[in-house]
């Protein structure tokens, strides 16, 4: 699980095809794929959301899922993510994040993130004009820096945050207090944020290489 040699490609588009993923790991372990795809989907649950740490008057230390402290603050992310449509909608109403996130604000992309991104910004920038973009590849954290220039020019700020959930000085209660920093010299009516799902919003590597692996082993020795 954990070398993603599952994954399996569309042959056309190249992007991450969930059914023909499950197909193969399925097959390698000699299970049923409507099992596997049920044990793998049944693990991702709200207690995968990234977490936000804080102590409460009483000294307590208290946890609260990233998409709650950010609806408090009034915040409504959008969401920018790529891969299978279907598979995607499923980890998103099975974690729970459509209770914070809207419909309206769900944007994935089978494939091309990057173009995905330029359209939702360019969309959006026709009421905002200051935007801060978070996502936990690095590759993708220097594609919103590579493009900052051009928008600029345009009279549209973007600013970006690499998350890494496992980092204290970078997981998601590291970027809430940077938020609220960057939100003192922002008009609130002039922002948007929008947020990568799998890494940023949710532990998915987490729940692949626990849970679902847990449920997995299950069907091999029940």
């Amino acid at each position: 699980m954990r070398a993603k040699a599952w994954y399996g490609f569309d042959s056309g588009s190249g992007a991450f095809h969930w059914p023909l993923s499950v197909g193969k790991l399925a097959e390698s372990y000699g299970l049923p794929e409507v099992k596997v795809n049920n044990a793998i989907a049944s693990a991702f649950t709200p207690s995968c959301l990234s977490q936000v740490r804080s102590t409460d008057p009483n000294g307590e230390l208290r946890q609260e899922p990233l998409l709650s402290v950010l609806r408090n603050d009034g915040i409504t992310p959008h969401v920018w993510t790529v891969g299978d449509i279907k598979w995607q909608i499923t980890k998103f109403t099975r974690t729970g994040a459509d209770i914070y996130v809207p419909v309206d604000h769900f944007h994935c992309s089978d494939a091309h993130k990057e173009q995905a991104l330029i359209g939702i910004i360019n969309s959006l920038s026709q009421v905002s004009s200051h935007f801060i973009v978070v996502d936990d590849k690095p590759s993708n954290v220097g594609f919103v820096a590579s493009i900052q220039d051009e928008f600029r020019k345009r009279s549209v700020i973007l600013q970006n945050f690499h998350m890494k959930l496992n980092d204290p000085q970078a997981d998601a209660t590291s970027f809430y207090h940077w938020l609220r920093e960057q939100l003192t010299t922002i008009a609130p009516n002039d922002f948007q944020l929008i947020l990568d799902f799998d890494g940023v919003i949710a532990d998915t590597d987490g729940v692949l290489f626990g849970p679902a692996v847990e449920n997995i082993l299950k069907l091999l020795t029940g």
